[in-house]
């Protein structure tokens, strides 16, 4: 039977469904399926990559060895087919060597050693951060315990202690709280009361950290629609909230609802359609691997709606109490969640970096540079307030380093910036970066700023 007109072709379709099992790295195809259960960092690691450009992943958490290099050389899929088309690539090509990447990578394993650090075996969790895991975590149970009796104090400490969590659940996430990669998969729950868990690896761990700032690739910039433009080429909506993100006690109302996006409305979203924005696909194909997922999602907003939303408005308290406790638990979540971490990558500079040097078109590594921000550097407050997110340059370009090793390699990444002319942006304080981000936000404020 003949195809249909403008429906994919047998071999076209076959195409897509050989690609749903690969991986593709400096666009090349490899079948690393035999391989899976044998990855040191685990399976849901590797599993990240499968079916999409995954050169990002692939380079950025394996910086201190070689080893990963020969094994993909002997899963190669090669012929008349090898070079891999219609996959999620960004616009900064990267290079098979970039000398600006290997230069960062020499310096911050040589400052780690000298540290007493190793950068294979101790890269993850020190017994002090793993300690403060274990405070975070019994904070969120008592404060969870309160909560839902709709104790106020209860509610805004779980909102706090939530925050906290989310921290541990990103190092998790990123694979940084242990080498063994159960220890990290359960972790990463902690994440639960500031995102969806499963939605996050894709979300965060792959999307943002692959395609930082880029408007079709990193979903972080599609979060609040009409209630905050932050883009130019963003359409302006008059009569929504963009005329009035230029005060930033709007901004802040916009921001107490991101819990109630990442954990309610988005999740929903992606179980339907299996996108995140229709920007990131999550599970490649249908199937098992898919249901698994959707499973999980769908047991995270259960056990979410049942804690932070049904059993608090079911109490004994009064039911405007009770609603009060529901209101503040989310808003003040969403609040904190927002206020740490999108003064991180938004602001004129980190959006509009393509003037600052000429070698984020040629590098990854310097494009994570200059669309990231640092700030409060030498505050050990603000380190703990911002779950180590305050060395957030240093992050993206290790993210499997545990964010409690990444000040003692944060002056070789800025000599090493100063030394390629990577613009390398450090705050003083938090104010100063949040000031930034709301003047940047107060530009978008208008039509006049839509992007010709």
């Amino acid at each position: 039977m003949a195809e249909a007109l403008g429906a994919p072709t047998a071999h076209a379709r076959r195409q897509q469904e050989e690609n749903e099992n690969l991986w593709i790295i400096y666009g090349k195809k490899y079948d690393l399926q035999n391989f899976v259960d044998q990855h040191p960092g685990g399976k849901a690691a590797i599993e990240l990559g499968r079916g999409r450009d995954c050169t990002a992943l692939f380079e950025s958490y394996h910086p201190f060895t070689k080893q990963h290099r020969i094994k993909l050389q002997k899963n190669r899929v090669t012929g008349d087919d090898d070079q891999a088309e219609d996959v999620n690539v960004s616009y900064v090509t990267i290079p098979n060597y970039d000398p600006f990447y290997e230069k960062l990578k020499d310096r911050v394993a040589a400052a780690l050693r000298e540290n007493g650090v190793d950068p294979i075996t101790d890269r993850v969790s020190t017994m002090k951060r793993a300690l403060w895991y274990t405070f975070v975590l019994v904070w969120i149970v008592v404060a969870g315990i309160y909560h839902i009796k709709a104790n106020l104090l209860g509610s805004l400490m779980l909102a706090a202690g939530g925050w906290m969590g989310t921290g541990v659940g990103h190092d998790a996430g990123h694979f940084a709280v242990s080498r063994i990669p159960f220890i990290n998969s359960i972790f990463l729950w902690a994440i639960s009361f500031g995102a969806n868990p499963i939605m996050w690896q894709y979300q965060h761990t792959f999307a943002h950290h692959s395609h930082t700032n880029e408007l079709n690739h990193d979903p972080d910039l599609h979060h609040f629609g009409v209630l905050l433009r932050v883009h130019r080429q963003f359409k302006y909506e008059r009569g929504y909230g963009h005329g009035l993100q230029h005060y930033s006690l709007f901004v802040c109302a916009a921001y107490s609802v991101v819990s109630l996006v990442l954990c309610i409305l988005l999740p929903l979203d992606v179980i339907r359609t299996g996108t995140i924005y229709g920007i990131v696909e999550c599970v490649k194909g249908k199937g098992k691997r898919r249901l698994q997922e959707v499973f999980w999602m769908l047991l995270h907003l259960l056990i979410y709606m049942t804690i932070a939303v049904i059993a608090p408005l079911f109490s004994m308290r009064p039911w405007y109490i009770s609603f009060l406790a529901v209101a503040t638990q989310l808003a003040v979540s969403g609040f904190l969640f927002a206020i740490f971490t999108q003064i991180n990558h938004l602001n004129q500079y980190s959006i509009e970096p393509r003037g600052s040097c000429d070698l984020i078109r040629t590098s990854w590594a310097a494009r994570q540079v200059v669309t990231s921000n640092n700030f409060a550097t030498d505050s050990v407050v603000w380190y703990i307030l911002s779950v180590g997110l305050n060395f957030q340059i240093e992050h993206h370009l290790f993210p499997g380093l545990n964010p409690c090793h990444l000040h003692l390699v944060a002056p070789a990444v800025s000599e090493t910036c100063k030394e390629y002319g990577v613009l390398y942006k450090s705050y003083e304080s938090w104010s100063e970066i949040m000031g930034e981000m709301l003047r940047y936000l107060d530009t978008l404020s208008g039509d006049e700023a839509q992007s010709k």
